[in-house]
């Protein structure tokens, strides 16, 4: 993989919040021969436990889409994020303490100039493109299953007594496969790939995101990641907040 990305550029920042006493969250970041890799992942199952499923998850991505190289970058996304599953439930063997242990995951690939994308949970990927926003993943969720049988309302769901219970995950045994999009994204000069944990999603409203990630021309990108991780915690800074923007200044 020869491939050089001066195209695109990744960064992040992950900040444990307002309530919780540790930060569950993880994140990372790879040129690999699979492509360039961003992944996010919010763990779950007690402090100890959360963080260490997150971390064996984005540890698990990054070694395999390192070693294994696929010709379908959307096979490689899905057969990572499997790995990451089985990666996580071989621990609670070796580790009884751990049972109950998972995370989510999103998972961003750049690869000949195009974007793919997978994840599992309610970790979400969003677009920002000329002052719009976009989601670009559907949460594995109980609320987003009631939103697709017309019982609530999207605005409804974000405020609904259940919005944190999510229907899939890695780390539990009849994980259902990672949702991959069929289709690849071509980015344009000036798209915003924000990958998120339910800290920010849940604390910060889309419009708002928007807002902050279109300021491209007054504030870097580490500038614009800091001020969501702010604005977070502002409003309340309930859960780990973890964020990663792949942006690409001009087009591949």
């Amino acid at each position: 993989m020869n491939e050089t990305y001066n195209y695109c550029h990744v960064v992040g920042s992950t900040d444990v919040g307002r309530k919780r006493s540790a930060n569950e969250d993880s994140m990372g970041s790879a040129i690999t021969q699979n492509g360039l890799v961003s992944v996010v992942c919010d763990g779950m199952g007690g402090h100890v436990g959360g963080a260490t499923a997150s971390k064996i998850a984005i540890a698990t991505i990054l070694e395999n889409l390192n070693n294994v190289y696929y010709n379908d970058p959307r096979i490689a996304i899905g057969e990572s994020i499997d790995k990451a599953n089985k990666a996580i439930l071989q621990k609670t063997l070796e580790q009884p303490e751990l049972t109950g242990m998972g995370s989510t995951c999103v998972l961003l690939l750049v690869r000949d100039g195009k974007v793919y994308i997978g994840h599992v949970g309610d970790s979400r990927i969003y677009l920002v493109r000329s002052k719009r926003i976009v989601q670009l993943t559907k949460d594995h969720s109980y609320v987003q299953m009631l939103v697709d049988y017309g019982q609530i309302t999207k605005e409804e769901a974000e405020h609904h007594p259940r919005k944190n219970e999510i229907t899939n995950a890695l780390g539990i045994r009849n994980m259902s496969p990672a949702t991959v999009a069929d289709d690849a994204i071509i980015p344009e000069a000036g798209d915003c790939f924000v990958l998120c944990s339910d800290g920010l999603s849940g604390m910060v409203s889309d419009e708002t995101i928007c807002k902050i990630i279109s300021r491209q021309f007054e504030m870097n990108a580490q500038e614009r990641i800091d001020r969501l991780v702010a604005l977070a915690n502002e409003n309340g800074g309930v859960d780990n907040i973890t964020i990663q923007l792949v942006e690409f200044p001009i087009s591949p």
